[in-house]
């Protein structure tokens, strides 16, 4: 049984090897390069141009780069840190299946999901460092007014956090008002 996985293994590992050396001799003079940017993406030019982020990763330059910090994305192979960045926030941004990922960035598109699962790992694993609920009844008692004094209400005193603009699934209810529930996305739901 060990043995036999094994041979799946080199085998697999001989049709990449074969795969790869047939695309790079496709690609004379880009021999064993495949993860070249392409300039001519219109997201990269504006993102490179200098020109304002948000209409296509809903974040600033500053959060971005500040993003980039923290995730300490300091691969020297691939695609970069940066490239894998702006895919991780477009996809994240956008909504938009990696099909359509790969399209934007001239990716493949098995390489948009592992780049897409590697940050989201990344981004769980310093979580922690950024997004932290009230440990003890003080803090919660502070945030809790927080949310008060925002909302104009008492009844938000007891408030620990907020998700912004989540669509939250419910089971859609009954009567004339129950298609009210139905959001853009064809399922019921309340949003937060």
């Amino acid at each position: 049984m060990e043995m036999e996985r094994q041979h799946r293994r080199q085998d697999r590992w001989r049709r990449r090897l074969l795969m790869c050396r047939h695309l790079c001799r496709q690609r004379r003079g880009m021999a064993w390069h495949y993860c070249v940017i392409n300039a001519t993406v219109p997201v990269l030019q504006r993102y490179y141009g200098g020109e304002d982020t948000r209409p296509d990763f809903r974040l600033g330059r500053e959060a971005m780069q500040q993003l980039m910090v923290a995730l300490k994305t300091d691969r020297q192979h691939g695609w970069g840190p940066t490239l894998e960045t702006l895919v991780f926030l477009f996809w994240l941004a956008t909504g938009s299946a990696y099909r359509v990922v790969s399209r934007v960035f001239n990716m493949p598109l098995p390489t948009v999901f592992r780049v897409v699962h590697r940050m989201v790992d990344e981004v769980v694993a310093v979580l922690p460092h950024f997004v932290h609920l009230p440990r003890i009844q003080e803090e919660l008692q502070v945030v809790g007014g927080g949310f008060a004094r925002l909302a104009h209400h008492q009844a938000f005193g007891k408030a620990a956090g907020a998700v912004d603009g989540c669509h939250i699934r419910i089971k859609c209810p009954g009567g004339p008002d129950g298609h009210d529930y139905h959001n853009r996305k064809l399922f019921p739901s309340v949003v937060l």
